[in-house]
């Protein structure tokens, strides 16, 4: 199964510089085995809204996303912000997949 051309990874990551680095060694480990990386959603985002903490936040994670996609430029990939909830259950799950795949 690792070496069929259908297995693919996707990864999971967050606008944290410590998490960026653990990332790029991540991709690089298993791009090593020979497993394909093609998605990297970039999770809990905080929201846009109207507050001078909520900008900082947005700006600050906004240059790590973009440090990721220099990084990792070849891969698509996916924003998402912090939800109110988890998303568990089959309802959450999709609502989930649905912001992901437009």
């Amino acid at each position: 199964m690792l070496r069929s051309q259908k297995t693919e990874s996707v990864v999971v990551t967050a606008a944290d510089r410590v998490v960026i680095e653990e990332t790029k060694y991540l991709v690089s480990q298993v791009t090593t085995f020979g497993i394909a990386v093609r998605h990297l959603i970039v999770n809990k985002l905080f929201p846009h809204l109207d507050s001078d903490f909520a900008r900082v936040r947005r700006n600050q994670e906004d240059k790590l996303v973009a440090e990721i996609r220099n990084a990792v430029g070849q891969f698509e990939i996916m924003e998402v912000f912090l939800q109110p909830i988890e998303p568990r259950g089959i309802e959450n799950l999709c609502r989930f997949a649905g912001m992901l795949y437009k």
